[in-house]
């Protein structure tokens, strides 16, 4: 009864996952934003040590590993963004030949798969950055800093491509009944 009502009156919990959702778009835009701010930062430390190299003959040292770090960073900050905007890799030459339906199951399937990557990138992530704050481990390099939180944005960015792997399983399921849908409609008509 509580549900019937509330669910007339736009749902109580339909209005709560519309914030949720807004709420995480706006992180996850803000972290990829925070990325190209990022890679901004690594093209001025390698210009500025490409002109200390050729003018002053005196590269820096903390330059290599300064942007290994942000390319590392910038991954897995970037990638639920990514994502979102459909921009990983697919082989458009043979994505755009096959039939709609095999495409959104294509999807669906690699949304599971998505969502299973991440969940062991989660966990194991998270329990390797704790391993490592707790016995105060440095990165065996010229900087030596410290390795926790160089890596602690694995399980992060793992965690929030994982909710966005779940927002495109949900699409593609909608998707799936929709094609679904026209085909028995398209059934019944002839």
């Amino acid at each position: 009864m509580i549900f019937t009502r509330q669910a007339k009156d736009g749902g109580v919990i339909l209005r709560l996952l519309k914030n949720v959702a807004v709420i995480y778009h706006y992180i996850i835009d803000s972290l990829a934003a925070l990325g190209g701010f990022l890679i901004i930062g690594a093209m001025v430390i390698i210009s500025f040590s490409v002109v200390m190299r050729y003018i002053l003959e005196s590269p820096p040292v903390w330059v290599l590993e300064t942007t290994e770090y942000i390319l590392v960073w910038f991954t897995f900050l970037a990638a639920a963004w990514i994502l979102k905007k459909e921009g990983h890799v697919k082989v458009e030459i043979l994505v755009s030949r096959i039939n709609p339906r095999v495409r959104v199951l294509f999807g669906i399937i690699t949304s599971i798969i998505g969502v299973a990557l991440c969940s062991l990138l989660i966990v194991y992530g998270s329990q390797v950055v704790w391993d490592f704050s707790q016995r105060n481990l440095l990165m065996d390099s010229l900087l030596m800093p410290p390795k926790a939180p160089l890596i602690a944005i694995i399980p992060i960015g793992s965690f929030l491509l994982l909710l966005q792997f779940l927002v495109r399983t949900y699409s593609y399921l909608e998707s799936w009944k929709v094609l679904s849908g026209k085909v028995i409609r398209d059934l019944e008509t002839t």
